[in-house]
Order: C-alpha cells, then sequence, then structure tokens
C-alpha cells in the first residue's frame, strides 16, 4: 500500500492526515510540500482598493485571507439562493391570490386580540 494511503485510510480527521503525511515525508528526505491549508487554492484577481479593504478587514476580525474570501462567496451564494426563492415565490403570486382565506384571518384577529 502507498504511503499516501496508509494515512487517509485511518480514521483520522482531514487535519491529522494532512499533517501525518507531511511528517512523514519530511522524515523519508521529501521536499514535496502539499500545502498547509485543506480544500482547492485557486488564483483570482482583485481591484487594488478591494484587496487593501480586504486585508483590512481580515486583520480587524484576526483572520486568515482565505477564510476572509471563503466567507464572503458563502455569503453571495446564499443571497443568490434566497433571490432564487423570492422569484419562485413571485412567479406562485403572479396567477394565485395571496389573500388570507376569511375564515383563517378571524381566527388570526381572534388569537391576536387575545394576546393583548
Amino acid at each position: 500500500m502507498p504511503m499516501e494511503d496508509q494515512f487517509f485510510d485511518d480514521g483520522r480527521g482531514e487535519a491529522q492526515r494532512r499533517l501525518l503525511l507531511v511528517s512523514a515525508m519530511r522524515s523519508a528526505g521529501s521536499r514535496f510540500i502539499l500545502g498547509y491549508t485543506p480544500g482547492m487554492k485557486i488564483a483570482v484577481s482583485i481591484p487594488d482598493d478591494v484587496f487593501h479593504a480586504g486585508e483590512e478587514l481580515a486583520r480587524r476580525e484576526r483572520c486568515s485571507r482565505s477564510s476572509l474570501y471563503a466567507r464572503a462567496l458563502r455569503r453571495l451564494l446564499a443571497e443568490g439562493q434566497d433571490d432564487e426563492i423570492t422569484e419562485r415565490l413571485n412567479e406562485v403570486y403572479r396567477t394565485e391570490s395571496s389573500e388570507l382565506d376569511p375564515v383563517l384571518q378571524a381566527l388570526q384577529a381572534r388569537a391576536l386580540a387575545s394576546d393583548r
């Protein structure tokens, strides 16, 4: 079994596996560096002002640049999902009435009155 497979099949967490693998490779004399973080590595171009603002925010938040950009992208992706849901609801209400059933409306009014 290759040395890498020994460490990836031991049931440990990803970070522990990577540390063990790097340690084993270093002790075997390898200079190959896997990197210090799990996940996809990419290169992107952004305007200087956005980069500097991001650096400042990462410093204030006490987080890495990678963490900051990952959080920002997650928020953008969630926003897109919210927009998609809103658009689907708008499609439904273009053809369906959004008025409450009169019986339900009376029950809600009674429940609100009893809360006072």
